[in-house]
């Protein structure tokens, strides 16, 4: 890398429409292994939102299975969905 001057990216064209021009293969590969680096610690280190905390979520009311033929699809995309698969389907059966 030049000699300092690329811990800004900017100044050394990492960021623009002449990167390609701009950068060697040495500078390419030296920047990915760099992110490859970060990302390796980034992905050891215990997210900041997951230490233990007394916080806890209560969901009201309480989630239960039901079963399929209680579900039912309001007027929309999905209903249209549905409705066209049904016809299509009793077309393969009759």
């Amino acid at each position: 890398m030049q000699s300092g001057a690329c811990s800004r990216i900017f100044s050394c064209g990492f960021i623009g429409e002449n990167f390609m021009k701009k950068t060697s293969r040495r500078e390419f590969m030296q920047l990915s292994g760099a992110a490859v680096a970060g990302s390796a610690l980034l992905a050891r280190t215990p997210a900041v939102w997951a230490s233990n905390s007394s916080a806890s979520v209560a969901v009201e009311p309480p989630l239960s299975v039901f079963e399929y033929g209680q579900v039912q699809l309001l007027p929309g995309l999905f209903r249209e969905q549905f409705d066209r698969t049904g016809e299509f389907a009793d077309l393969l059966l009759t």
